[in-house]
């Protein structure tokens, strides 16, 4: 049986898949009266209450659904497992499992595809479903004018999901990467900008408007209070050395977070249209025009590459603004 690689909780992608057993083969008590829908996960990282909390809502809405003859509703079985259900490790087992739909992490879904494991969807994200507002054309009465392919990014399906014009996985989770700050400690210490520039701000100074705008310049958004300016920034990481506050850590085990906060400058310098064209290659440059596939090398001149390097070299060049573990064997 061919496999979802991944799913998104709507109704054109339910399959009625039945279980004959009282339990599942982990133990798990079934209701003999719905359908069974098994589903798998990778259980890292993004964990799986998001999971189960989706899991309630589905299996209300299709409460008085008969997906088999004598049958009313449907029961989602969830297998969540680690290191069996990392993408290269389920390549080999996948056709063991009972498993309809698997949510993973990042994986060459094309491999997948080439050894005949996951089924073609692609009528099932391009069939209008929503209406303009996004809900469920059938429940509103309004037309349907939207597919799932429609709700997407189009910068990530350029390079996602896709072999041979047709969609064999879906994207189902955006993340985003970068700098994580404690509110508490920045409350606690008044870490927070006042509108005069000067440090010493509070959340109770943040929720009364008394505040910086943040590096977004509007006030009234999440990031107020914060660092206005790369020169604020340096200036708060000084004030908590003073302190004896180490302003950042991170793991040292791995590349990717480093990677995540170099990209996150990158990406917030040049605006998502710049930084999307790093992927598509396909569109304008506010700076450097035209982009295509012939000379998308230019993108390597995007001055947001150079905020984000200077950025990690005026972080790493002082040993004080940065935790010992952080340069070891430090995991996430």
């Amino acid at each position: 049986m061919k496999k979802f690689v991944t799913y998104l909780l709507a109704g054109t992608m339910l399959l009625g898949v039945a279980s004959g057993c009282s339990k599942t083969g982990g133990g798990q008590e079934v209701d003999e009266t719905k359908s069974q829908l098994n589903v798998g996960i990778f259980d890292a990282g993004l964990g799986t209450v998001w999971l189960d909390e989706a899991i309630k809502d589905f299996e209300a809405y299709y409460a008085n659904t008969p997906f088999e003859s004598g049958k009313m509703g449907v029961e989602v079985i969830k297998d969540a497992k680690k290191s069996e259900f990392r993408p290269g490790n389920l390549l080999s087992t996948m056709e063991y499992y009972d498993n309809a739909m698997y949510f993973l992490d990042q994986t060459r879904y094309t491999e997948y595809v080439s050894q005949g494991l996951v089924a073609d969807i692609t009528d099932t994200i391009t069939d209008k479903i929503y209406d303009e507002d996004g809900n469920f054309a059938k429940d509103t009465g309004k037309a349907a004018t939207k597919s799932i392919l429609d709700t997407m990014q189009d910068e990530v399906w350029s390079v996602k999901g896709v072999v041979g014009g047709k969609y064999y996985a879906i994207p189902y989770y955006t993340s985003v990467s970068g700098m994580i700050y404690d509110a508490d400690l920045f409350n606690e210490k008044g870490y927070y900008y006042f509108a005069n520039g000067q440090i010493g701000a509070k959340q109770e100074d943040i929720d009364s408007g008394n505040c910086g705008t943040g590096p977004d310049g509007v006030l009234g958004t999440t990031d107020d209070g914060l660092p206005y300016t790369w020169n604020d920034f340096i200036k708060l990481m000084n004030l908590m050395v003073s302190e004896d506050v180490i302003p950042f850590t991170w793991a040292g085990a791995t590349t990717y977070q480093r990677q995540a906060m170099y990209q996150q400058i990158w990406a917030n310098y040049e605006g998502a249209n710049n930084y999307a064209l790093n992927f598509t290659f396909n569109g304008t440059d506010s700076v450097l025009g035209k982009i295509n596939d012939d000379n998308a090398n230019v993108l390597k001149n995007q001055e947001g590459r150079v905020a984000g390097i200077k950025a990690c070299y005026d972080i790493i060049k002082n040993s004080k603004y940065y935790s010992t573990n952080a340069i070891n064997n430090q995991s996430h």
